[in-house]
């Protein structure tokens, strides 16, 4: 995520991503989706800040 065409990455590719964790499999057992979404959430929102910094730097 560069923070170019956001809606396309919250509407289309986070569905894909989450499809695709909850097919994966660790030694049989699928993965904590829980845990997982939320990891993805404090770096969507880290990167978000990021960009929110550097649009009021510029």
């Amino acid at each position: 995520m560069n923070g170019k065409n956001v809606s396309l990455f919250i509407d289309e590719h986070l569905k894909q991503v989450r499809g695709l964790v909850q097919q994966v499999r660790v030694d049989g057992r699928p993965v904590d989706v829980a845990s997982t979404n939320k990891q993805l959430a404090e770096r969507i929102e880290s990167a978000m800040r990021e960009i929110n910094q550097q649009v009021v730097l510029t």
